[in-house]
């Protein structure tokens, strides 16, 4: 079956504040804005990037392209437009999914879902965490962001709970470990130094931890109660510390235990006593005490009735089963998060809609989850990000099934976007919607077959074997081809003639079947070539006369674009700071419109960061632009604003342009590099990172098919579709399965695709089988 695969891609690491707001860049862009004070609800837009997280088991796949994000190079388009239709493979990023999607082969026994971070333990009782590690709450000893699942220290564990920035969890033998964020006490250590490594509370033995937005609650073996961290709300219990902190647990006496049960929301605790009664205290904001109040209380407050079993918190909702096996929420409900049939807050508990009976629940930050008696899952309220498992993302007051798999237990954790769940007898990690993790390896992505795929700054376009044109990732500048935001693909236009797709920093070109051009998205530089610099939200025809005289060939860079008509003359638009639109000597002037270059004729054409290279008819390499570290291959690092030949040889058949590099292949199957080597992308020998400003041969093979750069890395196939990657890789961009560079090309084994399209601006990589 022909597929898209993407198979590299870059995740930003976030940074977090303490003391002023900042914006923060997320794999799904979510600018979040913070203050100190957590009481401060984080303000955010997000728009995921989100791909599926099945990683299949590998036999000898046959690749037809491959393509590296961002800006595409127009050979590597060219020949993916003239090739077999396929499935489109990646790996990388953040990787989500709308329908449960396997997250690889280990067996698990029990997960939890942070704000920005995982943990989980498998069945052989050793600890995983994975995706944000600011504050050190991925256990690791540094702050450094893990894509995929790593293993923490060596010990076994039988209990795990993340919270926003901390981590907590119980090792066999009962006793406690903290470790991540301490800002306010929230490790129970006595003071408020982060650690990046587990450290023990006390010397007690615990049953139960739950980790909040900024505190911790367990039950320790005794069956008492105990919280600690941030009390401005009076979720730790402890009067004497309202409005500040407890840095140490303390003991919550006021109402008599024996406890069993405790959760923790973003500002509130519930726990429940042996006796089957539900009390809530700290924050009760939209009545999420459950006490037909809104106030906040550090007093316990009982949740009317005395048949209660387990509560989850939400973000700002609580639920809870009861002995009769049904489920109640209560609390926010405008998302339908409480899952009764409406869009309503309730401050006290109300029934889940349905006449089902429930194992546990999950509650998210404005979505809950709940695994039915017969292993099924079915969830509700708001799903932006997919976060139902439903296949799209349409919100649900009411329970709605997330497929007809059967699972052993859902994810505990009320900060994430996303959800995962272990299934039923196979034991294995399953997610959907936004989670936070990336694969190093490739993965299917989901859809149908696909002719061609451009990869942008974390968005991305793909034209189907139907003629139509599909977009995913930010889209805050309309680079997606939409009014709005959207995460997962999404048809652009009802138009079936699509044929080819290209993608530049934040904006998109395409053509179509009748020859005409759109572009849409960021404008600043007049790189969509409507002879203005507003954004466009949707793709808008470039009405350069004749209309309908654009080849197939075409590339857009950072901030400019070049195209090839039909009669083989080259036109290029958008930014000229550098020269790269290559109009003539000292020109550095930005166009708005698609202007003429020159009088030759062209078959090919790249478009890099500020430099462009472009092979003519005869067989000639001409590069121009910025000539620093040497990307224009004239053995130096001046600049031309004029179109250079390279050399004087016209047996170039293919070239690419990355973020500061160019590679290029021969008619006898030779492969060239120069430009910026920092990171080994010219992969001219192992431990090489020296630039090179004049054309080097890359290796000895004479069987290179088709190149594609990236902003730091390089992708192509070789005889027999084999690929091969070299340079940057620490978003796993090379698909070798780790987030290590390499300086001369490596082949993934077993893997068997199209030719390979990069970007000068990111680090992602597709490919279509």
């Amino acid at each position: 079956m022909n597929r898209v695969v993407r198979l590299y891609s870059r995740r930003p690491v976030p940074a977090c504040v303490q003391k002023r707001p900042m914006r923060m860049k997320w794999a799904f862009r979510a600018r979040v804005s913070l203050t100190r004070r957590p009481a401060c609800r984080m303000l955010a837009t997000m728009t995921a990037l989100v791909l599926l997280l099945a990683v299949p088991a590998f036999t000898c796949r046959r690749v037809r392209a491959v393509f590296s994000a961002t800006t595409a190079n127009s050979s590597s388009f060219t020949a993916a437009a003239n090739f077999d239709a396929g499935q489109i493979w990646a790996n990388g990023r953040a990787l989500g999914s709308l329908v449960p999607a396997q997250v690889g082969t280990a067996t698990w026994a029990q997960l939890t879902d942070g704000t920005f971070h995982n943990c989980g333990i498998q069945t052989d009782g050793t600890l995983w965490c994975w995706g944000s590690n600011t504050r050190g709450q991925l256990g690791q000893g540094d702050t450094t962001y893990r894509y995929d699942p790593t293993k923490v220290g060596s010990a076994t564990w039988t209990q795990i709970s993340a919270g926003y920035e901390h981590t907590c969890g119980i090792q066999t033998g009962g006793t406690l470990w903290c470790w991540g964020s301490s800002l306010w006490g929230q490790l129970g250590q006595g003071n408020q130094t982060n650690l990046s490594t587990p450290a023990q509370v006390g010397s007690a033995t615990w049953s139960q931890v739950s980790t909040g937005g900024y505190h911790t609650c367990g039950i320790q073996t005794d069956a008492s109660l105990w919280c600690w961290g941030y009390n401005e709300r009076g979720q730790t219990g402890n009067p004497a510390t309202l409005t500040d902190r407890d840095v140490s647990p303390f003991n919550v006496t006021s109402v008599a235990g024996p406890w069993r049960a405790v959760t923790t929301g973003s500002g509130h605790t519930c726990a429940v006593k042996t006796d089957n009664t539900l009390y809530c205290f700290g924050d009760g904001g939209d009545g999420r005490l459950g006490n037909n109040s809104t106030a906040n209380s550090v007093a316990l407050q009982q949740v009317p009735g005395t048949t209660w079993l387990t509560p989850y918190a939400g973000r700002n909702h609580t639920c809870a089963t009861k002995t009769d096996n049904t489920l109640s929420c209560w609390g926010r409900g405008t998302s339908g998060q409480l899952g009764d049939g409406t869009w309503n807050t309730s401050l006290t508990p109300v029934t889940v809609a349905g006449a089902a009976t429930w194992k546990s629940a999950g509650g998210r930050t404005v979505s809950t989850c709940g695994l039915k008696s017969d292993d099924t899952i079915w969830c509700w309220g708001d799903n932006f990000a997919g976060q139902l498992g439903a296949g799209d993302q349409n919100a649900r007051n009411s329970p709605t099934s997330s497929g007809a798999l059967t699972w052993a237990s859902l994810a505990s954790g009320f900060g994430s976007q996303g959800t995962c769940a272990i299934r039923k007898t196979l034991n294995t990690l399953w997610c959907w919607g936004f989670t936070h993790h990336q694969s190093s390896t490739p993965v299917a992505y989901p859809g149908t077959t696909y002719t061609a795929v451009a990869a942008g700054n974390d968005f991305a376009c793909s034209v189907r074997t139907d003629g139509t044109l599909w977009c995913w990732g930010p889209n805050d500048v309309g680079q997606a081809g939409w009014n709005l935001p959207y995460g997962y693909p999404k048809q652009v236009t009802a138009a079936t003639t699509w044929r080819t797709v290209t993608a530049g920093d934040r904006h998109a070109c395409g053509t179509q079947t009748d020859n005409t051009l759109w572009c849409w998205g960021y404008a600043s530089s007049g790189q969509t070539g409507q002879n203005n610099t507003a954004t466009q939200t949707v793709p808008v025809q470039v009405s350069q006369a004749p209309a309908t005289s654009w080849s197939a060939i075409l590339s857009a860079g950072d901030n400019h674009t070049c195209a090839i008509k039909t009669d083989n003359t080259l036109w290029c638009w958008g930014n000229n700071s550098a020269g790269q639109l290559g109009m003539a000597a000292g020109d550095t002037t930005n166009r708005l419109v698609p202007v003429k270059i020159g009088s030759a004729t062209w078959s090919a054409v790249a478009a890099g960061a500020q430099q462009t290279c472009g092979i003519q008819t005869d067989g000639s390499l001409w590069c121009w632009g910025s000539g620093a570290n040497g990307r224009l291959g004239q053995g130096d690092t001046t600049g031309y604003q004029a179109p250079k030949q390279v050399g004087t040889l016209t047996t170039w058949s293919r070239v690419t342009a990355g973020g500061g590099h160019v590679c290029a292949i021969q008619t006898d199957g030779t492969l060239w590099c120069w430009g910026l080597n920092s990171s080994g992308q010219l992969g001219v020998a192992v431990g090489d990172t020296t630039d090179r400003p004049s054309v080097t041969r890359v290796g000895t093979a004479t069987s290179w098919k088709s190149i594609s750069a990236g902003q730091g890395h390089t992708c192509g196939t070789q005889t027999l579709r084999t690929v091969w990657c070299w340079g940057q890789n620490g978003y796993g961009q090379l698909g070798l399965g780790d987030t290590i560079n390499r300086t001369v090309p490596t082949q993934l084994a077993g893997i068997k695709r199209r030719p390979i399209t990069s970007g000068s601006a990111a680090n992602t990589t597709y490919a279509i089988e």
